[in-house]
Order: C-alpha cells, then sequence, then structure tokens
C-alpha cells in the first residue's frame, strides 16, 4: 500500500513539474533588437510557476518518506 501511495505521488510530482516548466515558459518573452535583449515576464503567471514547483517538491518528498521503510 505504501508503494502505490508513493507511485501516485510520484506521478503527481512529475505532473506538477511539468506544469510548472510549461507555465514558466508561457510566462517569459523576449528578442533582441539593434544588439539590446527585450523582455517581460506575467507576474501572476510566475506565482503559479512557483506553486507548481513547490507542489511537485511536496509530493517528492512525501513520495520518499511514505515509502521509506521502518
Amino acid at each position: 500500500m505504501k508503494n502505490i501511495i508513493a507511485l501516485v505521488l510520484v506521478l503527481v510530482g512529475l505532473v506538477l513539474a511539468y506544469l510548472a516548466f510549461q507555465t514558466y515558459q508561457e510566462a517569459t518573452a523576449g528578442f533582441e533588437f539593434l544588439g539590446i535583449e527585450i523582455s517581460a515576464r506575467d507576474n501572476i503567471a510566475m506565482e503559479n510557476v512557483f506553486l507548481y514547483a513547490g507542489g511537485a517538491v511536496l509530493c517528492f518528498v512525501f513520495a520518499y518518506f511514505s515509502s521509506k521503510r521502518r
């Protein structure tokens, strides 16, 4: 039973990590014009990136501790 919970947590963590990466890619944009780099980012989307990444880390930590044998 512990291994099933750990596996589900790892899968949820992978999904959250993927969402964090995709949201980060969509939230940032930039280009270079006449040697000057211009970039922009969406601050609200960046907050979501940190939430997704934090959730992924928590899922991985909980998966580790739930599968750890005592």
